[in-house]
Order: C-alpha cells, then structure tokens, then sequence
C-alpha cells in the first residue's frame, strides 16, 4: 500500500518544502529592503487615500483622480479608485491609521484571508508552505494590492460551499468589489443547484450595496459608475502610451492585454478575447452541472473567473493558487501523474519571470503579464481536462482514507 503522500507525487517531500522556505525568506528580504529605500506600497496609497476621503465626508472625491491624488501619501502609477463604494466600508477603518501602519496592517488581514482559504483546501503542512511561496504573495506586498483578498474570498466561498453555505455564500458576495472575478459566480451555484449559497450571496450584496448608499450617499454610485468608464478608456484602449496613469497592456495578465501587446487591433482583440472567455465560461458551466468531483468543479470555476475577465494583473494571479490547490485536492483521491505536477509546477513558478526578466532586460517592456496569465490559464485547463477524461485509475477506498488522515 502507498504511503499516503504517494497521491501527491513529488509536492509533498523536504525538498519542495525547503524550496518554498527559500523562497519565502527571499520574499521577505525583498519587501523589506524595498520599504526600507521609500519604496512604500504604492497601490495601497490609492486604497488608504480613498478611505481618507470617505472619512471625511467626501466619498464621492475618492472616484476623482486629482482629489485622491492629492492624499496620496506615496507615489502610485496608477492613482484612480474605480471600486464599489461599498469597498469604502472595508477601507475606512484603514484610513484611521498612519499610512505605514495601515499598510502593514491591510497586507497582513489580506494574507490572513488568503492562508485561511488556502487551508480550507488543502490543510497540510507542504501546502502551507507553497501557498505563502507563490510569487503573487511577493507581488501584493511589494504593490500593497488586493489579489491576496480576492483569492481568500473566492477559495473560501468554494471550498465552504456544501459545510457552511451561509458563510460561503458571504464570501462570494463580498467578491463583488472585484466584479469581474465573479461574473460566473452565480451561473455556477445556479448549474449545481446550491440556492442557499445563491440566497446568501444576493442578500450579501444588496445590503453591502443599501448600507454604502445609506452612508456614502448616491453621488458616490454616479461617481463610481464615471470612473469605470474612464478606468477602460485608460487601461484598456490606450495601453501602449504607458503614461503616469495608464497601465500597459504587457502588463495585464488576460488574453486581450496579451493580443494588444502582440500588436492586435482593439476589434480583433476584443473579438477573440470574448470567444475564448465564453468557451471558458460554458465549459466551467458544463463542468459544474456534471459528474466531475467538487474538486474540479471549483478548480475550473476558478480558473474561467481568470479567464473572463480582460482586466486583471499578476497579482490577481493569486486565484491560480486557488485553481492549483483545487486540482491537488483532486489528486490526493484520484492521484496526480507526473506531466500534471509538472503543469501545476509550471503554474506556481511562471510569475516568478515577472520579477527576472525586469531584472535581466533593458526596459519596463520585459514585465511579461500578458504572457504569465494566459500560460498559467491555459497549464491549469490542460490539467483540468487531463483528469476529466477518465483515464486516471481511481484510487481505492484505503488510499483516498489515509490522503484525509494526510491532510
């Protein structure tokens, strides 16, 4: 009989756990020299200046990219806040603390939401390790971005869905502050017929929605319906200026920055951006009204939500971490062969380029987003449709016994 560990093939040894201990102090020495040069997280600067605002009275000023700017206490390229206002309840409590503060505390809430999830998934010891390793960990604390948080609410909303659908149900409901992540979100729990995780996710954004129209007031919902047009005329059509307050189309992880950074019309762009990402979407739905494990399903769910959406950047990635600790929960029952853990592997290690190649190239066009996020999508749906084939040997009921005792 295999060891338990067996069904993980080569992710559960000292050697992997020893690389992600590594690279886990590598990280850490990284962030801290660059907070140590002024190098403050920028990103956060935008988040903490909008709760600023909404302190004060001024809700609707955080969605004006010269009012935010101006309380910004750290240079940020990108200085627009196009969130929800209902995201100003969660940063408001922020902007009560010195900006230094505020930050550490914001990045260390975010892992804790992000490590929660992940255990809830895969509760060992290996996969601990591997999720503070992966390399959006270093991207969201260098940035102080959000993709920590939006990985914790997405991975603990579908990894809760059957024990606790009320929570689960909550989970995906706060997702909505990054709307285009859970666009599938409720087709999906509709196609498995889960209506309490539905019920608890609608009543979740109706009151997050009335509480912030309550507090924020209705100027706050027209100004935030301005700043997304204004975020896509920025991000989405004029990439290639890479101005101040543009980010570059190389540096969106999504299929359209990819054919925009290749060189591809807006109309060519957007055409095959749209047919893959409604195949990715019907295949997630397809999935889910299926006979495949939960495991898969939510993998799959998971990776469509990447897939979809052609905003999204490195950090956002960290939802890859969730798709990938999906499909090794899958294995643990029905084994992961050895070309399935080398595209999981490929997944895990693909973002680190983002912070090599700028090292080894001559210009800012060597951050490659737009190549890391397709490649990462396109190793977890190789995966993915691998193990729906059926050609994986089940495990026995004994082996699928000691992987629970394992985890």
């Amino acid at each position: 009989m295999p060891p338990p560990s067996a069904a993980l093939g080569p992710f559960d040894s000292t050697a992997v756990r020893f690389g992600c201990a590594v690279l886990i102090a590598c990280y850490a020495w990284l962030i801290l020299s660059f907070w140590a040069q002024g190098n403050g997280p920028g990103d956060f600067s935008v988040f903490w200046a909008a709760g600023r605002l909404a302190l004060a009275g001024k809700a609707a000023a955080a969605y004006d990219w010269a009012s935010i700017k101006q309380f910004q206490p750290a240079e940020s390229r990108v200085a627009n806040f196009c969130y929800p206002p209902f995201f100003l309840l969660a940063l408001v409590p922020f902007a009560l603390f010195p900006f230094v503060a505020a930050a550490a505390i914001w990045l260390g809430t975010n892992l804790i939401a992000y490590l929660a999830a992940m255990r809830a998934i895969l509760p060992g010891r290996t996969a601990t390790l591997a999720a503070l390793a992966a390399p959006t960990v270093l991207f969201n604390f260098i940035d102080g971005q959000n993709g920590l948080l939006t990985a914790g609410l997405l991975g603990a909303g579908l990894a809760l869905l059957d024990t606790r659908p009320a929570v689960a149900g909550a989970m995906i409901g706060m997702l909505a502050y990054k709307p285009q992540f859970g666009i599938l979100l409720p087709l999906f729990l509709a196609a498995t017929g889960r209506w309490r995780v539905f019920g608890s996710a609608a009543l979740t954004v109706a009151g997050l929605a009335g509480i912030s129209l309550a507090l924020f007031g209705s100027d706050a919902l027209a100004a935030f319906a301005h700043a997304m047009s204004t975020a896509n005329a920025a991000y989405l059509q004029h990439g290639e200026t890479r101005q101040a307050d543009v980010l570059g189309w190389d540096e969106l992880a999504s299929v359209y920055g990819m054919l925009r950074a290749l060189g591809a019309g807006a109309g060519a762009a957007w055409t095959l951006h749209i047919a893959i990402a409604a195949a990715a979407a019907l295949a997630a739905l397809r999935i889910a009204a299926g006979n495949a494990s939960d495991a898969l399903k939510a993998a799959m769910v998971a990776t469509a939500a990447l897939i979809v959406t052609p905003y999204s950047e490195v950090n956002d990635l960290a939802i890859a971490s969730v798709a990938t600790a999906f499909l090794v929960r899958d294995g643990l029952a029905n084994r992961l062969r050895g070309w399935e853990a080398a595209a999981l592997a490929g997944v895990f290690v693909l973002p680190l380029s983002y912070v090599v190649l700028p090292a080894v190239g001559s210009s800012g066009s060597s951050h490659r987003a737009w190549l890391i996020g397709p490649l990462c999508c396109g190793l977890l749906v190789a995966a993915i449709a691998w193990r729906l084939t059926g050609r994986l040997n089940t495990a026995p009921a004994s082996l699928k016994k000691d992987a629970e005792h394992f985890l």
